[in-house]
Parts: structure tokens; sequence; C-alpha cells
């Protein structure tokens, strides 16, 4: 199944974002690692 993902982004020294991104995941569990790997990206960015 393929889920579309929104992310509002903060931060205190920038301006918010927001992110939209696709997702296939078939379980639960694929799902919320996708999340996870998408979201540490993001932290890494900064």
């Amino acid at each position: 199944m393929k889920y579309q993902v929104t992310c509002r982004l903060t931060h205190p020294n920038y301006l918010p974002i927001t992110v939209v991104t696709f997702v296939n995941a078939h379980t639960h569990r694929e799902l919320d690692t996708a999340l996870a790997k998408v979201m540490t990206k993001w932290e890494a960015r900064g």
C-alpha cells in the first residue's frame, strides 16, 4: 500500500517547512520503519 506522508518540521532558527513524501508499506511495522527513516533523514539535515 502506498501512503502519502506530510510532515511539518519546525526549527527555532528557521521558518517551518512542510515535507511531502510517499511511502510504500504492507504492514504497520513497515510503515513505522519507513517513517522513522524519513524523520532521521530530516533530523540529520539539521
